[in-house]
């Protein structure tokens, strides 16, 4: 019995086994021994017994037949079955163990007994595996003993199968024998040979003739000579014209004929030509067929054993049945089919070369069916040609109407019938391969047409063709940073598959997704518009590249724009972190759009557009110009409303990639009051260079700077053009001709352009105004630029310099060195110098504010003297106001007020005792003072309660109203050193209380103004909190009481009244 063997690896010695157990078992099997009998060939297994009245062939040799071939195909051994099935249930059984679920571990010295699980849980599973392993392996070896038992009678069985074998053998050959003598009797037939006619054939032979044939008696016609042949044609042109026109009743299509040679000659136009004649007068006799010949091609002659063996009698039995009408629709269907079969030879023909296994050519009776585009799902599409019989339907027949049969077709599409095509069938050329493009080129121009509908693109281009489906495509125009471009669909004529191109891979991938499609006419175009979008934004990530953009990965443009078919954000170069981006939008006629777009994060993380600007040019050349569009068309859209805000009259330009526009200086400064100002021309022009857009300079944020530089013409005389000759920094720039340059640095979408160039502007009109002011007073600048002037007021040692910053809104001063006089003022001067950013024209302010430098030098010298050298008679200095200063000795209780006033144009310095204190220093101080407060001096006068100074023309003052006040301040420098001359040597004179001329040893009356003691360098600030007097306070004449002194009060016990006169100024 066949066995399957499974496996190959077992015990050696197991084969062995297994064939000493099979031996025992047929020994003990074995049936009894049986007579002999009889074998198939008729001869015994032993010599048969003589028959009776028989004789037996004595001593002849015994034949045995030929042993049955023994089959052993396909059998195995029973032992590797064994081992197989030994094996894996071992394996199983190893996998059992491994696989059968363990009891929980004890937990914190809990037994098992103590916590035991349900039974369902580990039990259950335990028993079902041993259940499954034990069913799975019964059933295994119950085979198995069925199969060993059955082994026990495997030599019977394959004797079986030998002798199963042979008889089929046997039966093969009998039915081989049987058909073998049939074609023997079937060939034969052809070699039998007829009776012979012995004595025709002698006479035959031997006198050509055979004497017992009958002689009917005809006589030979004579021949006819060409005159008589060509009378008999002549008659016989004759009697068929007479028979076609007075006998014969032609239908429409076969009144076009033509006589001549003695036949009638019939046309079918592209088919075939018909000659007929007749053979005798009479109008009843039938016409006969002479030739036949076709009209088309490609064709063939017909060959004479088919025109006169076959076509022509079948020809003359319809004339004479049917007449001339019968024949010719006989031989129309004839050619009709001949042509159908012509076709039909070429359908197989481009099937086999050149267009291989695109078609499929169906067998039909009278038609050809061939179908095109196999491989294209959905219902499938062929061409039907036929014979059509020419009769409409629903409509009477008519004797003028040609209803013969002719060719027709029928077109089918997806399995649908299209009727509203037209085919042009040839007639007189057959080809078919034009027949069936003229189907795919028409099939293919109403594919394209309808996804041209579909897609909606005004600017798509629809080529079709009813002969050439290779002239059918579809182009599909877009914008494309490279420039116009344009995408073709096509159809391939021998497959339907559709070709995007330009190829690319990304073209394979959507070629394939179309050409899946059941109807791409009307699913197509989505397709096809996603193909058109990914190739554009494929084009436009590889062009923004070369340029340095980035794509934006972590912008969320959900939303922003729906209209558009695709969205795509770049960042600027230079401009990882800013808000502004660069916006690709793909519109719905594929069209690219370029915006500049600053978006607003919301807490969310979704993207809000907050501004968008379309870019006037849409096709930028290179990546680099996009970058610097975006970044013009930001700036430009910026500065515009900035300026439109500020009501500016102004004008953009862009030459040669620099974005510039003209702004009139008036209506952009006409918010303020410095717009009237002419310290330069009206025209500025605030440009944004095209090198300063492409910078990767970033501030702290990562967002990149651009530069803004304002251009303009000041009008400068020949003192502030030397001033302001070489002047130059960073941010600024002038010539000698007055052109000037201001230089601002902004973050990309700044809103603050306008506003800062303003303020600049300002600050140079300031500038202007201080440089010419300095000028004036012959104080030339060692810096001068729009954002500090540092100059020289006084060339004593140490050198004073003032340095004044132009601010935002205010007037910066610092003076230096640390030990300059005019830090005691330094607050009032700086208040008075912020006053000069107010008016229209800070010129006057600036020339007070120089005036109260130069003004208050000599005095604040002479205070700081003072200040210094009496600290043993602790003398203090008091800051009251710019112009009103008080020297108090505290240890006299003396006070002495120093003021500036002011009559008809006139500056005058006063001193005189202070209200609040009375002269308490003795008798010597007093009459001192009296003295010198009565005495007289070049350019001062006492007026017994102080004394006056009055100046003259300064060629050094800044102008003509402060030279009197310069000139009196120096005066006024003298009095000081006088006045406290004269107290020092009161107080040095005689306790005797003797008059001392306090004039006579520490007074110069006669000393001329400026010419007084060095002043020691020290740094007094000043007082803001307390008040002065203004300017134009008049003095009122009066009596002054000065308080008493404690010292004289002590001594004499009454203090004495002092009575002084006050000089009335105004």
């Amino acid at each position: 019995m066949p066995g399957r063997l499974m496996d190959h690896h077992g015990r050696p010695d197991a084969e062995a086994d297994d064939a000493r157990q099979f031996k025992r078992q047929r020994t003990e099997a074995a049936p009894p021994p049986q007579p002999p009998q009889p074998m198939p060939n008729g001869l015994a297994s032993e010599p048969a017994a003589p028959r009776a009245g028989g004789n037996p062939v004595k001593g002849a040799p015994r034949e045995e037949p030929p042993d049955i071939e023994h089959i052993t195909e396909g059998f195995y051994p029973l032992s590797a079955l064994y081992q197989r099935i030994s094996q894996e249930c071992a394996t199983d059984f190893g996998d059992l163990l491994d696989n059968m679920p363990h009891a929980a571990p004890q937990t914190n010295g809990v037994s098992a007994s103590q916590h035991l699980q349900p039974l369902t849980s580990i039990d259950a599973q335990r028993r079902r595996l041993w259940m499954e392993f034990s069913r799975k392996h019964r059933d295994r070896f119950t085979k198995l003993l069925v199969l060993t038992r059955a082994g026990a009678q495997a030599t019977e069985a394959s004797r079986l199968i030998d002798v199963g074998n042979w008889l089929h053998f046997q039966t093969m050959h009998y039915e081989t024998t049987l058909w073998r003598l049939a074609d023997i009797k079937r060939f034969m037939s052809r070699f039998k040979i007829p009776a012979p006619d012995i004595e025709t054939a002698v006479d035959v032979l031997s006198k050509g003739s055979v004497s017992r044939a009958p002689d009917l008696g005809y006589l030979p016609p004579a021949p006819l000579t060409p005159a008589n042949l060509l009378k008999s044609l002549r008659n016989i042109n004759t009697i068929l014209h007479i028979r076609l026109t007075k006998d014969e009743d032609l239908p429409p299509y076969l009144r076009s004929y033509r006589v001549h040679s003695g036949r009638v000659t019939f046309t079918a136009p592209g088919e075939f030509e018909l000659d007929v004649s007749v053979a005798d007068e009479d109008p009843a006799s039938q016409f006969y067929l002479i030739d036949l010949r076709l009209l088309f091609s490609p064709n063939t002659d017909i060959p004479a054993s088919l025109l006169h063996g076959i076509l022509e009698p079948r020809a003359n039995g319809v004339l004479a049945k049917e007449g001339l009408t019968g024949c010719f629709q006989l031989l129309r269907d004839f050619v009709l089919t001949h042509k159908i079969n012509i076709l039909r030879r070429q359908a197989v023909q481009l099937n086999g070369k050149a267009w291989a296994g695109a078609l499929r050519v169906e067998p039909a009776h009278r038609s050809l069916v061939v179908q095109y585009w196999k491989e294209r799902p959905g219902g499938k599409s062929w061409i039907e040609i036929g014979v059509q019989s020419g009769v409409t339907a629903g409509r009477q027949a008519d004797e003028s109407d040609d209803q013969h049969p002719r060719l027709g077709y029928r077109l089918f599409r997806a399995g649908k019938e299209v009727k509203h095509l037209k085919l042009d069938l040839e007639p007189a050329e057959l080809d078919f391969e034009r027949i069936l493009k003229c189907v795919i080129a028409q099939h293919t121009s109403d594919i394209l047409s309808k996804i041209s509908t579909s897609v909606a693109s005004s600017h798509s281009v629809l080529r079709e063709s009813v002969a050439d489906p290779r002239a059918c495509s579809l182009e599909l125009p877009y914008s494309s940073p490279y420039g116009a471009r344009s995408m073709t669909v096509l159809l391939e004529a021998l497959s339907g598959k559709f070709v995007l191109q330009p190829w690319s891979q990304n073209a394979t991938r959507y070629e394939d997704a179309i050409n899946k499609l059941r109807d791409p006419g009307n699913e197509a175009a989505p397709q096809i518009q996603r193909f058109q979008g990914s190739e554009i934004q494929r084009e436009t990530d590889a062009f923004v590249e070369r340029g340095g953009l980035t794509v934006a990965q972590d912008v969320n443009s959900r939303n922003m724009f729906p209209s558009a078919l695709r969205v795509r954000f770049f960042k600027l170069p230079g401009r990882p972190y800013g808000t502004w981006l660069v916006g690709w939008l793909l519109s719905p006629d594929r069209q690219s759009i370029w915006k500049a777009i600053e978006l607003d994060l919301q807490p969310s993380g979704i993207h809000n557009v907050r501004r968008s600007i379309d870019l006037d040019e849409q096709d930028p050349p290179t990546a680099s110009a996009l970058a610097h569009a975006v970044v013009n068309k930001i700036h430009k859209q910026l500065i515009e409303d900035q300026l439109n805000a500020a009501g500016a009259r102004y004008s953009f330009s862009a030459d040669g990639g620099e974005l510039s526009v003209k702004v009139e200086r008036s209506s952009l400064l006409s918010n303020t009051r410095h717009s009237q100002s002419l310290w330069a021309s009206d025209d500025i022009v605030i440009a944004v260079p095209a090198a300063s857009n492409a910078r990767n300079t970033a501030n702290s944020r990562g967002q990149g700077i651009t530069s803004h530089i304002i251009y303009g013409q000041m009008r400068l005389g020949q003192n502030m053009r030397e001033a302001l000759k070489g002047a130059k920094s960073f941010n600024d720039e002038f010539h000698e001709d007055g052109r000037f340059g201001l230089l601002l640095g902004h973050e990309l979408g700044s809103t603050t352009v306008i506003s800062d160039a303003v303020a600049r502007l300002l600050a140079l009109q300031r500038l202007c105004a201080l440089v010419g002011t300095l000028c004036s007073a012959n104080l030339k600048p060692q810096r001068a630029d729009s954002q500090q002037v540092d100059f020289s007021y006084s060339t004593e040692q140490p050198e004073l310099k003032a340095l004044i910053t132009f601010k935002a809104d205010r007037l910066s001063l610092e003076l230096e060195p640390a030990t300059n006089p005019h830090n005691r003022i330094l607050h009032f001067l700086r208040a008075q110098l912020n006053a000069a950013a107010a008016p229209v024209d800070p010129t006057p302010r600036f020339e007070s504010f120089l005036t109260l430098l130069q003004s208050t030098l000599p005095i604040l010298r002479a205070l700081h003297a003072v200040e210094t050298e009496d600290k043993g008679a602790n003398a203090v200095v008091h800051t009251r106001d710019v112009r009103h200063f008080r020297l108090a000795y505290s240890s006299l209780s003396l006070g002495l007020d120093i003021r500036m006033r002011e009559r008809r144009g006139r500056h005058y310095w006063t001193i005189s005792y202070a209200d609040e204190h009375i002269a308490a220093g003795g008798v010597e101080v007093e009459k001192a003072l009296a003295k010198l407060f009565e005495g007289k001096g070049p350019n001062w006068f006492g007026v017994k309660s102080g004394i006056v100074a009055e100046g003259e023309g300064d060629s050094q003052a800044v102008s003509s109203t402060s030279s009197s006040e310069v000139s009196a301040a120096l005066v006024l420098e003298s009095l000081i050193h006088e006045v406290v001359s004269t107290i020092r040597s009161s107080l040095l004179a005689p306790s005797t209380g003797s008059e001392q001329n306090g004039a006579g040893k520490g007074a110069k009356p006669n000393q001329a103004p400026g010419t007084g003691p060095g002043i020691a360098a020290s740094q007094r600030p000043a007082q803001p909190g307390q008040q002065g007097l203004t300017k134009k306070e008049k003095l009122k004449p009066g009596k002054i009481e000065l308080p008493q002194n404690p010292v004289q009060a002590a001594t004499n016990g009454k203090p004495p009244t002092i009575k002084q006169e006050v000089i009335m100024l105004d």
